[in-house]
């Protein structure tokens, strides 16, 4: 037996106007609105004006931090002298264990600012630590994993890329 077509002409002769055989609808016109109409304005955030920041006094260098010899090595290598902002609030509290949030723009070096911590306790349990860093994208841990890389390089600390 052959299956009909759940789609036939709503009238006859006619090749444009199609009605569905099941529900009774026809496809060319809009459902109706149902329910309360939802403003798109309420989705939109506003410019908020620019507020000047206040000036930010570095306080360290890198070689002020009791990062590891073999670190403080990497980062000379890297052409890393002078911290940054966030590096410079951020580097000191994780060191001495505690939690820390830091929010800063884009390249401003917060991915540095908790690997150097990170490096370091891994030396100091003479690298039989582990670490599990997750993040939100597939980019941001390719970055992470990159500059793991290179700040450990020679540390014999490994790490794996793991996404999914």
């Amino acid at each position: 037996m052959r299956k009909k077509s759940m789609l036939r002409p709503a009238r006859p002769n006619s090749g444009r106007v199609f009605q569905n055989s099941r529900f009774g609808a026809q496809n060319n016109r809009r459902p109706k609105r149902q329910g309360a109409y939802i403003d798109p304005a309420k989705f939109i955030n506003t410019a908020v004006p620019h507020q000047d920041q206040p000036e930010v006094v570095l306080t360290h260098a890198f070689s002020d931090f009791p990062l590891g010899d073999a670190i403080q090595r990497n980062l000379i290598a890297r052409g890393y002298s002078t911290p940054t902002p966030i590096q410079d609030q951020a580097i000191r509290p994780v060191l001495e264990g505690r939690d820390l949030i830091g929010l800063a723009n884009t390249g401003t070096g917060k991915t540095a600012a908790f690997l150097l911590p990170i490096l370091h306790k891994l030396l100091a349990v003479d690298g039989k630590g582990s670490v599990l860093i997750m993040v939100p994208t597939r980019e941001l841990a390719v970055q992470i994993e990159e500059e793991f890389r290179s700040f450990a390089r020679g540390l014999h600390l490994y790490s794996a890329l793991c996404v999914g």
